[in-house]
């Protein structure tokens, strides 16, 4: 048997490892997280076609997703199962780094946000209507951001706190949440959903003890944050919305063995007293000298009950 040959079955048993690992602990987290958590399961693993899944909303009974830094510029609607049932691509659109996606009754937000080396200075949010979401030549508004505390756009590999991952649109704001990288806490940003040029000012900062990657509102008093920490341990942050200002209520750490890259999450339907989440997560890459090999992503299913 060749090298060659031995290195891809290599590949291949720790691509299987990884699958026998990723698996759901059945264990309870934490006393605490009884009170909420319910259930917490995988359903499927995505199709190769969105490895980097990187924002989720609920749209029409579909999820909506995208691949975020250097993909091409679409919006894939998947069922509940994760199964593609179609895809938009946005002539009138770019993805740098498209982090996350939100809508509000009237538009879809997709946020361009990605700034892992903190040096971007063309930070954006395109805003369609969603009577256009079907339309590929759309011609989107545009918001441009910037951070009012950024003093220094040098290049630096996640060792800043202007990074963000995570839009939500809550009680007629959109809100952006950041991925501190120094920190592991993240700051609240309202973005004006109608001024083109904005400079952004934190409104509050929460102590979540991680990397904020996904944000998502039940359409109540409850926004849901999903990250991970610096060992992929995989967490939400309930928070309560309340006064306009946000309260951590609850942070759990999701029962992942091994963990995952969490990277969204979307409110989907409230079934008698629980909440129902769809969560997703990136695909793994592994290399061997110049062999490569890909998991698959994969979507999640969780339930949180109502205080």
């Amino acid at each position: 048997m060749g090298y060659t040959n031995l290195k891809m079955i290599f590949l291949v048993v720790i691509l299987l490892f990884i699958y026998s690992c990723s698996t759901i602990d059945k264990a309870v987290p934490s006393s605490a997280s009884t009170t909420i958590l319910s259930s917490f399961e995988v359903v499927s693993n995505l199709n190769l076609e969105i490895t980097e899944t990187s924002g989720l909303e609920t749209y029409n009974g579909h999820l909506l997703t995208h691949n975020d830094s250097d993909a091409k510029p679409v919006i894939y609607f998947l069922d509940t199962n994760g199964i593609i049932k179609s895809q938009i691509e946005y002539r009138e659109m770019t993805n740098i780094d498209w982090e996350d996606i939100a809508i509000s009754d009237t538009d879809l937000y997709i946020a361009d946000i990605g700034n892992n080396y903190g040096d971007r200075k063309d930070l954006k949010i395109y805003k369609i209507p969603i009577s256009e979401i079907q339309n590929p030549a759309v011609q989107p508004e545009i918001l441009a951001l910037e951070y009012d505390g950024q003093q220094s756009f040098t290049r630096q590999n996640q060792r800043h706190s202007f990074d963000g991952e995570a839009i939500v649109y809550a009680k007629d704001r959109l809100l952006l949440f950041s991925k501190d990288w120094i920190n592991f806490n993240t700051d609240v940003y309202a973005i004006e959903p109608i001024k083109e040029k904005q400079n952004v000012t934190s409104l509050q900062n929460l102590d979540v003890n991680g990397l904020v990657t996904g944000a998502t509102f039940n359409g109540s008093n409850r926004v849901v944050l999903c990250g991970y920490n610096s060992s992929l341990n995989p967490f939400i942050a309930i928070l309560k919305l309340e006064n306009g200002t946000l309260q951590i209520v609850q942070r759990i750490t999701l029962p992942v063995k091994n963990g995952a890259q969490i990277e969204a999450i979307t409110y989907f339907e409230t079934i008698g007293n629980d909440e129902v989440y769809y969560l997703s997560s990136e695909a793994v890459n592994l290399k061997l000298g110049e062999d490569e090999a890909k998991t698959n992503g994969q979507l999640y299913k969780m339930t949180l009950k109502i205080e």
